[in-house]
């Protein structure tokens, strides 16, 4: 009985706050980690480099991001 219910509902809802999503960051850390990937990054400058800049060319893309 050293904690009444009254504080022991804000404490419980704070913590599982606090918990739940760095919980979530820890174990998804690695799955969306893009370091040291740069095959979007090398394709995507290889596309815009195959434009000519000085004629205006448009350049149409497609995709879900």
């Amino acid at each position: 009985d050293w904690i009444t219910p009254k504080i022991l509902a804000p404490v419980v809802v704070v913590a599982t706050l606090l918990a739940v999503p760095t919980v979530m960051a820890v174990q998804n850390w690695d799955d969306h980690d893009r370091s040291n990937r740069f095959t979007a990054n090398s394709s995507a400058k290889a596309y815009l480099d195959s434009c000519q800049e000085d004629v205006g060319a448009i350049l149409f893309t497609i995709g879900d991001n």
